[in-house]
């Protein structure tokens, strides 16, 4: 397994603002991007169903036709950016290996349309000594991280990205230990996940079989589609903190961790079971791998903006593929 850089929740991190500390989650989440969205809504007199305050419907207020609707977008855009600039500023102050980040990457959903480049442009405003930027492919940064831990001597790799809410997963093609395109399959819907609640050893057990069914179907979608030999070390980044080797995530994905100590292993032999040859499985925690598609540049860090924030300081690149993210060829869904 690949840890945690070190332990932090981005959702439970303590922001300064003028009207007090507020959770990140708080601040920055789907959820309340939805709600400032809603709310702005209702100050311009935008007629909105309150059921599909989603990402788009934003996106398509910044390129209207209707002045009261780019309007109500940009306002949008400067609150939920100033949210922004107090969580980068509280990072900066904060006792953690934040405190030394000047450069950050900014990716997942809420950044991937017409908002994350204005909220980007606007804390580089607002922060003299520090960058802000929007990752480039911004929705799939945890999996190329995780094809950036793929076997070293491999010339093609499965990666799985198991999200909160949805499965992202994909075929690395490598040339000379070099990362240099990615066919990806179909996204998936995430398998039930019990959040803040107690869970049975039978609803454990229902997690790990999607899993492994998820994995091995996609192995056999992969070699069908793209009729390439895959490694037998399949990197997954998983949400869910990673510490000694052990999922630490009270919740979600972290349930797994009391069907056996080792769940790296129980993943690894059920899947050799399943396809008949002997899987590797390498867990990564999500904000790492995530930061992984970005390794390299000294003081640095990603933060992942989607259902929740998550995310990691740049992870040492040594070891790892090679990848010029602006050259990286995505091909399918993404």
């Amino acid at each position: 397994m690949v840890d945690c850089l070190f332990p932090f929740s981005f959702n439970q991190f303590e922001v300064e603002t003028p009207q007090g500390v507020q959770s990140g989650y708080h601040l920055l989440g789907a959820s309340a991007l939805s709600k400032l969205t809603q709310n702005t809504a209702l100050d311009f007199a935008l007629p909105i169903d309150p059921q599909s305050i989603e990402l788009p419907l934003l996106d398509s207020w910044f390129t209207s036709t209707d002045a009261q609707e780019r309007t109500a977008a940009e306002q949008v855009a400067q609150r939920i950016s100033q949210r922004l600039v107090w969580l980068l500023t509280s990072l900066r102050e904060s006792d953690t290996p934040w405190s030394t980040v000047r450069q950050f990457w900014l990716g997942g959903g809420i950044v991937s349309g017409q908002l994350g480049w204005r909220m980007a442009k606007a804390a580089r405003n607002r922060l003299s000594d520090s960058v802000v930027y929007v990752a480039p492919h911004p929705n799939n940064l945890p999996l190329i991280g995780a094809l950036r831990y793929a076997a070293s001597d491999t010339p093609h790799s499965l990666a799985i990205d198991l999200g909160g809410t949805a499965i992202k997963r994909g075929v690395g093609s490598f040339e000379e230990q070099r990362l240099r395109q990615i066919n990806v399959l179909p996204t998936l819907t995430a398998p039930q996940l019990y959040y803040h609640q107690a869970v049975t050893i039978e609803q454990m057990q229902t997690l790990l079989d999607s899993i492994v069914d998820i994995v091995a179907e996609s192995w056999v979608l992969a070699q069908n589609r793209h009729e390439v030999s895959l490694s037998s070390r399949i990197p997954i980044s998983i949400a869910s903190y990673i510490e000694g080797g052990r999922l630490t995530t009270p919740d979600t994905y972290g349930n797994l961790q009391g069907l056996a100590p080792d769940v790296f292993a129980l993943l690894s032999e059920r899947l050799s079971e399943r396809l008949g040859l002997a899987i590797d499985v390498e867990l990564i925690h999500d904000g790492t791998a995530a930061a992984a598609a970005l390794a390299g540049p000294p003081e640095s860090g990603v933060i992942m903006m989607g259902t929740a924030l998550g995310g990691s300081v740049s992870p040492d690149p040594a070891g790892l593929h090679s990848v010029n993210l602006d050259a990286l060829v995505m091909r399918g869904p993404h």
